[in-house]
């Protein structure tokens, strides 16, 4: 992206948001705009790890994973859901449920599939930034430690839990970034802790809109 001349027809443009909200939470649109949740500023600890968060919701993007969405098994899954909605209007719920748990699992499956692929690509990106990947694991570990964390449920879950992400992502410099020389990458620790500060002090001092009901 980076490389690519002004105006290319894949030239991404980029744009980056940080919302006042106490959730962890990132995404990215399809026409390159990502979004960070003001909580990811609480919670991380130096500027590799934002990178992590900053080169998954980016690969995203790159990887037209919205659309790969749509598209994996579309004609299938729409006949699914159909014969699902036709027999529920049949009083056959029992079928309608199963189809209903069939569409989730493909379509949730497959979603934790990109997400992989995002994490992965995530490394690669980081890494190429100049930034050390090992931060990136520590990131589901510190998560946990504040927040928490679930089991995959095989079903409804589009994510995996952050033990499985983290085991992933260290099964991946294991095997592809042995021979990686990490003295060249940086943590970035002094730098992100200023920057945690001001949106921080910026949230506090934020007016709030309040909505009358």
């Amino acid at each position: 992206q980076r490389s690519m001349a002004p105006g290319a027809p894949d030239k991404i443009n980029f744009q980056f948001f940080v919302v006042d909200q106490k959730v962890t939470n990132a995404f990215a649109l399809s026409n390159g705009i990502v979004v960070i949740y003001s909580r990811f500023f609480e919670l991380l600890e130096n500027e590799a790890q934002l990178a992590a968060v900053v080169g998954h919701e980016m690969s995203h993007v790159i990887q037209e994973h919205t659309y790969r969405q749509l598209q994996y098994h579309k004609k299938a899954l729409i006949a699914l859901r159909i014969g699902g909605t036709i027999a529920a209007s049949r009083g056959n719920y029992s079928l309608a449920n199963a189809a209903t748990l069939i569409e989730a699992a493909v379509r949730n499956g497959y979603g934790r599939s990109l997400e992989d692929q995002a994490d992965r690509l995530g490394l690669e990106y980081m890494i190429n930034a100049g930034y050390d990947p090992r931060e990136t694991p520590r990131i589901w570990k510190v998560l946990t430690l504040a927040e928490g964390d679930k089991p995959t449920n095989f079903f409804w879950s589009n994510h995996n839990n952050n033990t499985t992400r983290r085991s992933y992502l260290m099964a991946e410099l294991r095997n592809n970034y042995t021979d990686l020389d990490y003295s060249r990458l940086q943590k970035g620790e002094d730098q992100f802790a200023a920057v945690a500060g001001r949106v921080k002090s910026r949230a506090q001092n934020s007016k709030k809109a309040k909505v009358k009901y």
